[in-house]
Protein backbone atom coordinates (compact mmCIF):
# COMPACT_ATOMS: atom_id res chain seq x y z
CA UNK A 1 0.00 0.00 0.00
CA UNK A 2 1.74 2.76 -0.92
CA UNK A 3 -0.93 5.76 0.85
CA UNK A 4 -1.47 5.36 4.36
CA UNK A 5 -4.18 7.22 6.14
CA UNK A 6 -1.18 8.62 8.23
CA UNK A 7 0.41 10.37 5.55
CA UNK A 8 -3.30 12.13 4.11
CA UNK A 9 -3.30 12.97 7.85
CA UNK A 10 0.27 14.91 7.75
CA UNK A 11 -0.32 16.18 4.60
CA UNK A 12 -3.62 18.10 5.14
CA UNK A 13 -2.07 19.30 8.35
CA UNK A 14 0.91 20.61 6.77
CA UNK A 15 -1.54 22.01 3.97
CA UNK A 16 -3.88 23.88 6.39
CA UNK A 17 -0.33 25.28 8.25
CA UNK A 18 0.63 26.21 5.07
CA UNK A 19 -2.86 28.24 4.25
CA UNK A 20 -2.94 30.02 7.54
CA UNK A 21 0.71 30.86 7.31
CA UNK A 22 0.30 32.81 3.53
CA UNK A 23 -3.04 34.27 5.06
CA UNK A 24 -0.45 35.79 8.09
CA UNK A 25 2.01 37.14 6.10
CA UNK A 26 -0.60 38.60 3.78
CA UNK A 27 -2.52 40.54 6.53
CA UNK A 28 0.72 41.01 8.75
CA UNK A 29 2.97 42.75 5.45
CA UNK A 30 3.57 46.05 4.46
CA UNK A 31 4.04 44.82 1.37
CA UNK A 32 2.31 41.60 0.69
CA UNK A 33 3.32 39.77 -2.37
CA UNK A 34 6.59 37.56 -2.90
CA UNK A 35 6.08 35.66 0.09
CA UNK A 36 2.13 35.08 0.35
CA UNK A 37 2.20 34.33 -3.08
CA UNK A 38 4.98 31.68 -2.98
CA UNK A 39 3.03 29.98 0.20
CA UNK A 40 -0.32 30.11 -2.14
CA UNK A 41 1.25 28.35 -4.89
CA UNK A 42 2.36 25.32 -2.21
CA UNK A 43 -0.45 25.46 -0.34
CA UNK A 44 -2.40 24.41 -3.95
CA UNK A 45 0.31 22.18 -4.68
CA UNK A 46 -0.20 20.67 -1.59
CA UNK A 47 -3.93 20.74 -1.93
CA UNK A 48 -4.18 19.03 -5.59
CA UNK A 49 -1.51 16.19 -3.91
CA UNK A 50 -4.29 15.84 -1.33
CA UNK A 51 -6.45 15.00 -3.87
CA UNK A 52 -4.51 12.70 -6.03
CA UNK A 53 -3.38 10.74 -2.67
CA UNK A 54 -6.94 10.37 -1.87
CA UNK A 55 -8.01 9.05 -5.21
CA UNK A 56 -4.81 6.73 -5.31
CA UNK A 57 -5.95 5.52 -1.85
CA UNK A 58 -9.45 4.85 -3.06
CA UNK A 59 -8.46 2.67 -5.86
CA UNK A 60 -6.32 0.71 -4.14
CA UNK A 61 -9.12 -0.22 -1.43
CA UNK A 62 -11.30 -1.21 -4.32
CA UNK A 63 -8.39 -3.33 -5.72
CA UNK A 64 -7.58 -4.89 -2.46
CA UNK A 65 -11.13 -5.76 -1.83
CA UNK A 66 -11.94 -7.13 -5.23
CA UNK A 67 -8.89 -9.53 -4.34
CA UNK A 68 -10.16 -10.95 -1.43
CA UNK A 69 -13.45 -11.34 -2.42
Amino acid sequence: MVVRGRTLIALFVADVVIFVLSNVVTETSAHPGTASNILWVVFLIGFVALIVLCVVAAVQSMRSRRASA
